[in-house]
């Protein structure tokens, strides 16, 4: 985890398969999957580029991810088919997923309660002056 929060350096794709449990005499504090797991990959998906992928994988029986992970970034449960044979009788050790930044469609340089609505002036009504610029129409304001 201190690697993470130091590094700068970007990945397009994150293998991340911690342990289970941690209590190393390296570290200040004991590491728990369920517990860290939304820190964890909050870290390591800094490290992705634009458009990069985490594939995040445990073996905690019992794991669950954190809703807020899944409403923060595209998850999608690749569980059953990274499967390994080993894990076939008892399927509900294994727990994969891909997670990526969600697809923004709409991408503003300013703050989002104030913004200039903008038409073009290209199908002018006959007799007006045709210009291909975009003009500005009114000054809205969002919110309160």
């Amino acid at each position: 985890i201190s690697w993470l929060k130091r590094t700068s350096r970007k990945y397009d794709l994150i293998f991340l398969d911690p342990p289970t449990f941690s209590n190393s005499r390296n570290t200040k504090s004991v590491f728990d999957i369920q517990r860290d797991h939304p820190l964890l990959i909050q870290l390591a998906s800094g490290c992705l580029t634009e458009g990069g992928t985490l594939i995040f994988s445990n073996n905690l029986r019992n794991f669950k991810l954190e809703k807020q992970l899944m409403d923060a970034y595209q998850v999608r449960d690749i569980s059953k088919e990274t499967l390994p044979p080993d894990f076939q009788r008892r399927p509900n050790i294994h727990h994969c997923w891909m997670i990526s930044h969600k697809k923004q469609f709409w991408s503003f340089k300013y703050p989002l309660d104030r913004f200039l609505i903008y038409f073009s002036t290209r199908h002018a009504r006959p007799g007006h002056k045709r210009s291909h610029a975009y003009q500005p129409v009114a000054n809205q304001h969002i919110g309160g």
